[in-house]
């Protein structure tokens, strides 16, 4: 297991509270940052349940599910079995209570380990990775792109970040240097040209100066 690996899994297991706050309907200062200063979290969320227009009695996976925001989303559309899984402890159990909480535990499923690591033995609709790339180097994500074509859902859904001068700056200080997480950036045309040499048939993109979410097919 990389040390990126070790690092990464630290953070997240440290935060779960924190994180949820940016999907939670929570009103107050924190909440009014986000929208304006997160935009991107909420443009994502909105974009992948536009394209998953299609869920009753489908399967979900959710890569690097986090506090299961999106999971718990699925549940409540009628999705029949949503699938998470993340390297931290901590989110895999508040993903569970979470899920208590809203009503939606017997629909869901939540897993902690390392997904290039995992095999599953159903088959899924729709699997997403909503801000897992930003943590994921390049050699990891072309095999878990490869991993994703060969399991050939409906649709993948993930998001990407860019780097800008001044957006990229300040998160590498906060990750690099403070919370001594790695950070990873993507470019729109080398993800699209990947997937389409994976087999992609179609894809749509949602892209903003700090990143993109891309919705893809696979033949």
């Amino acid at each position: 297991m990389s040390s990126q690996y070790d690092a990464a899994k630290n953070h997240f297991d440290s935060v779960p509270k924190k994180w949820n706050k940016l999907y939670s309907d929570d009103s107050g200062l924190l909440r009014t940052y986000n929208k304006i200063f997160r935009k991107g979290i909420y443009d994502r969320f909105e974009f992948t349940f536009a394209k998953c227009n299609n869920l009753k009695n489908s399967n979900i996976l959710d890569i690097g599910s986090g506090t299961g925001a999106y999971c718990i989303e699925f549940s409540s559309r009628d999705a029949r079995k949503v699938v998470g899984i993340d390297i931290a402890p901590s989110m895999v159990e508040y993903s569970k209570s979470a899920a208590r909480e809203f009503g939606v535990s017997e629909k869901c499923e939540f897993i902690c380990g390392n997904i290039l690591d995992y095999e599953f033995s159903k088959s899924f609709d729709y699997i997403i990775a909503m801000g897992f790339f930003d943590y994921s180097n390049a050699n990891d994500s072309e095999l878990l792109f490869k991993t994703i074509a060969k399991m050939k859902p409906k649709k993948f859904i993930a998001s990407f970040p860019k780097y800008t001068f001044l957006w990229g700056l300040q998160r590498h200080i906060r990750y690099q240097y403070i919370k001594n997480c790695p950070i990873y950036y993507y470019k729109e045309n080398d993800v699209v040209q990947s997937f389409k040499s994976l087999g992609c048939s179609n894809y749509e993109l949602l892209s903003s100066n700090t990143g993109f979410v891309i919705s893809v097919e696979f033949d």
